[in-house]
């Protein structure tokens, strides 16, 4: 697993396995039900946004993406270029 992340609330958690055969970024509700699957790709290290709509995740080495919580499409938010090397990271408005 790549990742796990609990909402600002303390309701959700959302997480990216990384096995064979499972891939992308999950949320669920604390209590294990309500699993649900944002992306399809080989994603990793998703954190939640301040307000709890948004995750942000890393896709490849380099760049990072943006999906709403509730579900949707992804969208690349920065491409850093082979600058970022995968660890802790939080997510700052500005």
């Amino acid at each position: 697993m790549s990742g796990l992340s609990w909402s600002p609330d303390g309701t959700r958690i959302t997480f990216a396995p990384q096995g064979p055969a499972d891939s992308g970024v999950y949320t669920m509700r604390a209590d294990g039900s309500g699993l649900r699957q944002l992306t399809q790709e080989a994603d990793g290290a998703p954190i939640w946004s301040a307000d709890g709509t948004v995750i942000a995740f890393i896709r490849g080495n380099d760049q990072v993406w943006t999906v709403p919580a509730s579900g949707g499409a992804a969208s690349l938010a920065y491409d850093l270029a082979g600058s970022f090397k995968l660890g802790s990271w939080a997510w700052f408005a500005g």
